[in-house]
């Protein structure tokens, strides 16, 4: 030993398949509803760059509860779209223990995610709400993409790109976040379209 051995030495690669694999495999067959078809994807796609260029306008004719409408209505929307596929998944497969998990922690990133925009908002820095949403679903999308699906975790280094980029004010947030938005998630619909058909 040396001080630069590590503490823990780790034990030598075998040619077993390795935890994470395991892991990545028991998560890509559980998720088979939520990250094969890509019709929630383009649903996403559409809806989410529509609300966010519409805003400025809602926002200037209708104020703040107008905007709240629409960004509910529309979350409303693509959950749909989403909602159906993972029922489909579900009928050819039951969920399971570690989808739960997952969701859950992407609940729970969702719940730091509607913190942030509250002390945004209660601040007046609407500017960087498109950039607190766009990095920390990136982040999301490319953790759990890092369990079953290359789609995902590119569209979440995307996502994460358009969040650094809004972050600069010489781009409209909300414009960056419409852009992202429509070329992350029609990235991940094309690969899993491309996907399913090889298979």
């Amino acid at each position: 030993m040396s001080e630069y051995d590590p503490l823990r030495p780790r034990p030598p690669l075998t040619s077993e398949a390795s935890d994470l694999e395991t892991v990545q495999n028991l998560f890509g067959r559980a998720s088979s509803g939520y990250l094969r078809s890509p019709w929630p994807w383009i649903g996403w796609a559409l809806v989410l760059p529509a609300a966010a260029l519409v805003t400025p306008r809602v926002a200037a004719t209708a104020g703040p509860l107008a905007v709240l409408l629409l960004w509910s209505v529309a979350i409303v929307l693509g959950g749909a779209v989403e909602g159906l596929a993972l029922r489909r998944g579900r009928r050819e497969r039951p969920s399971s223990d570690l989808t739960r998990w997952v969701f859950r922690g992407q609940g729970n990133l969702s719940l730091i995610a509607v913190a942030l925009t509250g002390a945004l908002a209660l601040q007046g820095l609407y500017q960087y709400l498109g950039a607190v949403w766009l990095l920390l679903i990136g982040h999301s999308f490319y953790a759990v993409g890092g369990l079953a699906s290359r789609a995902l975790r590119r569209g979440g280094l995307l996502y994460q790109v358009g969040g650094v980029v809004s972050l600069f004010s010489r781009f409209e947030s909300l414009a960056v976040f419409a852009v992202t938005t429509a070329i992350a998630n029609s990235v991940i619909a094309l690969e899993l379209w491309r996907a399913r058909r090889s298979s």
